[in-house]
């Protein structure tokens, strides 16, 4: 089933609904398998919506590109207290 149906929306919703996710949490988090899993974070990540953290083939971890962003950009901005 396309991620582009009704039932694949909601089923990429709940996969990544933490900044940070892993696919064997996401997994435990929504019933579903490790493969339906795997198949949302790789469409996501080919539209550029989370990219993958870890670098490995097993055991990834995936973030939202605009929120790891965010984070980044307020850890080395500096801000003014006044």
């Amino acid at each position: 089933m396309p991620l582009g149906c009704r039932s694949g929306a909601a089923r990429g919703a709940a996969v990544v609904s933490a900044v940070v996710s892993a696919v064997v949490s996401a997994t435990q988090r929504t019933d579903l398998s490790i493969p339906t899993v795997t198949a949302v974070m790789k469409r996501f990540k080919s539209i550029g919506i989370v990219r993958e953290l870890t670098g490995r083939r097993r055991y990834r971890a995936f973030g939202y590109h605009s929120y790891l962003e965010l984070l980044n950009e307020a850890t080395t901005t500096p801000h003014s207290r006044g």
